[in-house]
């Protein structure tokens, strides 16, 4: 797996390739949490058998410190100013998979977003009002933002595949705000896949295993058909 860290779309982000230059593969949108970077979610990918996809993982656009540590990102600020910065973090991430769309030859049928905690609401919130779908969304220890104004969007969009995860010890967001998320999808007509796991607010050996899997099964057939093509290795 080759690293390299990139910009586009007015956010940096990590480019986790395949050994092998110029191999197409499908495409995986990491997005981390609160006070994390894209650093924390890149040592989750060897988890997800990165040699059979692609990682686009970006720094939320807002800082946070972590003291002793050094300073995180995070994707919105909670409060009054939760809806002005989320929506324009979503409008960054929406900039930065439109660019990538095109970089990487890979149409969001054949990307998946996978997201904690703050990156889950990301991964929701423009996964699913995307006119385009997604091959499958995934959101770990997350919420749904604003769910009174999804039921149309998803009435007519059925077609999307999420995965919903969350821990039932979970302290910082309840597991509580996952069943609403179900809830909300079930009704609107969609079968999202949940679990609940014995976890706080992380993600663990199992929770990953769980993801794996849903990333083979959804992006398997794009992966097959995509091993026969090459793109130029981007710089």
């Amino acid at each position: 797996m080759r690293k390299t860290r990139r910009r586009a779309g007015g956010l940096e982000y990590l480019d986790l390739a395949p050994d092998q230059p110029g191999t197409w593969a499908p495409l995986v949108i990491g997005l981390h949490g609160r006070g994390a970077s894209a650093e924390d979610v890149a040592a989750m990918a060897a988890w997800l058998n990165p040699e059979t996809f692609r990682f686009v993982i970006p720094n939320g656009p807002l800082e946070v410190e972590n003291a002793p540590w050094e300073a995180g990102h995070a994707w919105y600020v909670l409060g009054r100013a939760q809806a002005t910065s989320l929506t324009q973090s979503s409008e960054l991430l929406v900039s930065l998979i439109d660019a990538i769309e095109t970089q990487y030859q890979t149409p969001r049928s054949q990307m998946v977003i996978v997201g904690f905690s703050q990156g889950a609401v990301m991964a929701l919130e423009v996964g699913l009002r995307s006119a385009e779908p997604f091959a499958g969304l995934v959101a770990m220890s997350g919420y749904l933002y604003a769910p009174e104004t999804l039921g149309p969007l998803l009435r007519a969009s059925q077609d999307r595949q999420v995965l919903l995860l969350h821990g039932t010890y979970d302290d910082v967001i309840t597991v509580d705000a996952s069943r609403l998320a179900r809830d909300v999808l079930e009704a609107a007509g969609l079968e999202p896949e949940y679990h609940e796991l014995p976890l706080g607010h992380r993600v663990s050996p199992q929770s990953l295993a769980l993801v794996r899997s849903f990333l083979e099964r959804v992006l398997r057939p794009a992966s097959r058909q995509g091993s026969r093509l090459k793109i130029p290795d981007s710089t």
